[in-house]
């Protein structure tokens, strides 16, 4: 979220370092979703669309930063470690599927888009 305050600050003044900033956030909420879609293929997350998914977890991450940062309190940071689990909601592993050989997995859809900004 830094680099999107950045990116807002630096939007006129700045039109290049701005495009640059915005790529780079567009790319970091892709790999929240496809690391999102990559659960739900396994079926070890509960039913979601990725995207809101995405932005959710990527939001509640940069709030739990900039509160350590603004209180100056890095033990604010501990936060961070039941985030995923409070907004993805994972499935008991007893209710996983069972492991799938490497022939029969599915490839991870992870593709960089082009250009998103």
């Amino acid at each position: 979220m830094a680099i999107l305050y950045s990116g807002c600050e630096l939007g006129a003044h700045e039109p290049t370092v701005s495009e640059q900033l915005c790529k780079i956030e567009a790319a970091e909420l892709f790999y929240f979703e496809s690391a999102i879609r990559d659960a739900l293929d396994q079926d070890i997350i509960e039913s979601a669309d990725p995207r809101a998914e995405a932005l959710s977890l990527r939001a509640a991450v940069e709030g739990i930063l900039a509160r350590a940062r603004i209180l100056n309190d890095p033990d604010e940071l501990s936060a961070l470690t039941a985030l995923p689990i409070n907004i993805l909601r994972p499935r008991p592993r007893a209710t996983w599927p069972s492991r799938r050989t490497k022939s029969s997995a599915k490839q991870s859809r992870f593709i960089l888009p082009e250009a998103i900004c």
